[in-house]
């Protein structure tokens, strides 16, 4: 996402699909969207004539009603009454469908509020690294973002029993493709026989090991809870693995009422919700309790894991100073 204030207004391009998913969650009602939409319009020169209707572009800025975010679809339906634009339109109900590459401008009711999230959501989207899985099959390049593990390439190991041979045309390709990346940090994750074998013969690139023993994906679940990492899906999956932990000494609390209660006397120190139920409970009215509070919050993407286990508690979970 890319965006730029201009007097009272926001420039904001959708880059990609992830975006929308964070826009969904700071846009509110009472904002101003301004965007160029398509109107229908009668015909009436001739009035024997059947009316015709054509669409005519326009540009409006419409005063947010309601949002709906469609994620399979890769569109933000956002509806509310026109604003600003041509006169004949003013006061009319429009809707205006947000998706990768579109391009608007935004009034926020709430600016500090809204920048400080956009703010906060590039800082992270920029955020990525390299991670190099190996076992006795494979070894495989992954670059970790906020939107995916993306497999850069893969070269067959078959160190198995039945393949025991001392060939090691797999490190000659390995270093040779490692080289588009030496000026590049990379976490190695896999068992420790094959990581402190790779550490011998990668000496010339900026490997990190970890004592991370599983590959591929579960071992990239493992080194996100490990914080380790800077992306926020790193923080969530070790926020929620905490979450965890904490229920057995009763702080880690869920259940609207129970952290509701918690939320008044002041003993929550994170707060996680689902964006499910953030759209579907008024959770911004839990945000201001919880910032009043001082404590933290964390919305989390439903479709992810992380999202998936707070969902299965609610949708929305808290990690408490002090057992209450």
């Amino acid at each position: 996402m890319k965006f730029e204030r201009v007097e009272d207004r926001l420039r904001i391009e959708v880059t990609k699909d992830e975006d929308l998913w964070y826009l969904s969650l700071i846009l509110s009602s009472g904002d101003i969207i301004f965007s160029d939409v398509f109107r229908r319009t009668e015909d009436k020169g001739d009035k024997i004539r059947s009316k015709k209707t054509s669409r005519e572009r326009i540009r409006v800025g419409i005063r947010m009603e309601s949002l709906e975010f469609l994620e399979f679809n890769g569109q933000l339906h956002v509806l509310g009454k026109i604003v600003s634009g041509p006169e004949d339109y003013l006061d009319s109900y429009q809707s205006i469908n947000i998706q990768k590459d579109s391009q608007i401008e935004v009034i926020p009711k709430n600016p500090e509020f809204f920048i400080k999230n956009l703010e906060e959501f590039l800082e992270f989207a920029q955020e990525s690294f390299l991670l190099l899985s190996v076992d006795d099959e494979a070894i495989k390049l992954y670059k970790i973002s906020e939107n995916d593990n993306l497999l850069l390439f893969e070269i067959d190991r078959h160190i198995g029993k039945q393949y025991e041979t001392q060939d090691t045309k797999w490190l000659d390709e390995l270093k040779r493709k490692l080289k588009n990346y030496s000026d590049k940090e990379i976490f190695l994750i896999g068992p420790s026989l094959f990581k402190d074998q790779l550490m011998r013969e990668l000496k010339e690139f900026k490997i990190a090991n970890t004592n991370i023993s599983e590959s591929d994906e579960q071992g990239i679940r493992e080194l996100l809870q490990s914080g380790l990492t800077k992306l926020r899906k790193s923080f969530e999956n070790e926020l929620v693995a905490n979450f965890l932990k904490k229920i057995a000494n009763e702080t880690g609390l869920y259940g609207i009422d129970k952290i509701k209660e918690a939320l008044d006397m002041r003993s929550v120190e994170i707060l996680l919700m689902t964006d499910k139920y953030f759209r579907e409970n008024a959770g911004s009215e839990i945000f201001q309790k919880c910032y009043s509070g001082g404590c933290k919050i964390f919305v989390l993407h439903s479709s992810w894991e992380t999202g998936k286990i707070i969902q299965s508690f609610g949708g929305i979970a808290a990690i408490l100073r002090y057992k209450i």
